[in-house]
């Protein structure tokens, strides 16, 4: 006789797979925990509380959802929105109260909150079911290192965009995004300082834990990527050997480097070497782009550049399987989600050792390493995998058959169940 399925509550950012009802399904936004939503909810009894425009409580799939209304009014939005734009506030206990009713109509066995930066782990000691919170990005370090790149000089910068009054009127600058990781960053030491079990994926994140989560039992738990990835597989593009094809995802954001590959690019032009590097994730019109062609001025090399924005697997692939390598040249992460896909693929990837990368990339086994900011070292990496075939094919190699097994969704699921049983039953 099997077991009785356990009882499980996610509170999440996003609304997982339930993103595919609401006909919120973004390319490349929260699309591993959508797979794993689909991935487990056949084996608990999943429930997914997320923050919604209004209260809603549906089913699709085997999971049901739970949307937490942000606002109960229009008018109530109106000076939300103005308190979050101008005055950088961020939710704490605010609703604590509707995070504690849904616990209630639920009955959860366990309660699983993805992210220690969001409000929701002010549930820690409020409710009688256990509580894991699963580390993703840790706001505290993400704001230590926020400047470390492009300094506090363009912090200001404001992109004027004419698309609507809001970006007409108010338009954004990374100072707010700063501030406001301030008060996030408040709202995350206190909760994790009274957590008891945390999950995370990286060495990283797990001496980050024994600083900010002193009492916590942790449970390493890898991620689930999306399908394609493992269904594909990276061979050294046939090119003419003229100009090198180079890929990175990133976000616009301050701190994912995205300053070490411009240098890169105009170091490899100093040597006289073409490239074209393709960057998802990013719009040409992004105040980060402004940012870097502020910096850089007439060097800004825009002829090198292709901003592809959010893209859809089917297209994010064909731009990676084209390239003769993959860069990660973020100045913090834990473990990047896109390396991991390129990894899965099995490119030549180079990377800044930030954060949890070192636990993905063992320098000249599966990847190449390089200190975030080294400019020289990414171009010269560069050249290294595209001149040496033999190198380009042997880091990809390792790095799919390491990445498959780590990211091994039945592995990855039964381990889930398991961390789940171990805490319930006060056994961890």
């Amino acid at each position: 006789m099997s077991p009785k399925k356990i009882k499980v509550l996610w509170f999440s950012n996003t609304p997982a797979n339930g993103a595919e009802f609401l006909g919120l399904a973004k390319p490349g936004s929260g699309t591993w925990l959508r797979t794993l939503d689909v991935a487990l909810q056949e084996r608990v009894d999943l429930n997914v509380a997320f923050y919604n425009n209004c209260e809603i409580n549906f089913k699709y799939g085997a999971t049901h959802y739970w949307g937490i209304p942000r606002y109960k009014s229009k008018l109530q939005k109106f000076f939300g929105k103005i308190g979050e734009r101008f005055f950088d506030k961020v939710l704490d206990e605010d609703h604590l109260y509707l995070y504690l009713d849904i616990i209630k109509k639920v009955k959860p066995d366990i309660i699983h909150v993805h992210g220690s930066e969001n409000p929701f782990g002010s549930i820690i000691g409020k409710t009688t079911s256990p509580v894991v919170v699963s580390i993703q990005g840790l706001i505290c370090a993400v704001l230590n290192a926020h400047n470390q790149g492009l300094g506090e000089r363009y912090l200001k910068v404001r992109n004027f965009k004419l698309d609507s009054i809001k970006n007409t009127l108010f338009p954004t600058n990374f100072n707010n995004a700063m501030l406001k990781f301030k008060g996030m960053a408040k709202v995350e030491r206190k909760n994790l300082k009274n957590c008891r079990y945390v999950i995370g994926r990286t060495d990283w994140d797990h001496r980050m834990t024994r600083l900010l989560a002193p009492e916590s039992k942790y449970f390493h738990n890898d991620e689930i990527m999306r399908e394609e990835f493992y269904l594909s597989q990276w061979f050294p593009p046939m090119h003419d050997g003229r100009r090198i094809y180079i890929h990175s995802t990133a976000d616009n954001v301050y701190y994912k480097g995205l300053e070490t590959i411009i240098d890169a690019i105009n170091h490899l032009k100093n040597y006289n070497v073409k490239c074209t590097w393709r960057i998802a994730g990013v719009k040409a019109d992004d105040l980060i782009v402004r940012i870097l062609k502020k910096r850089s001025g007439h060097r800004f090399p825009s002829d090198s550049l292709v901003f592809m924005g959010m893209v859809p697997a089917k297209q994010l692939i064909q731009s990676m399987l084209a390239a003769d390598c993959y860069v990660n040249s973020s100045n913090i992460e834990n473990g990047s989600n896109a390396l991991c896909e390129a990894m899965l693929l099995g490119m030549p990837c180079i990377a800044t050792h930030a954060g949890g990368v070192g636990t993905l990339i063992a320098h000249g086994r599966n990847g190449y390493l390089v200190q975030p900011g080294d400019s020289y070292s990414v171009a010269s990496c560069i050249i290294d995998v595209f001149k040496n075939t033999s190198i380009s094919k042997s880091l990809g190699e390792v790095a799919r058959s390491e990445a498959l097994n780590r990211h091994n969704p039945e592995v990855i699921v039964n381990d889930l169940i398991a961390i789940y049983r171990l805490i319930i039953n006060g056994r961890p």
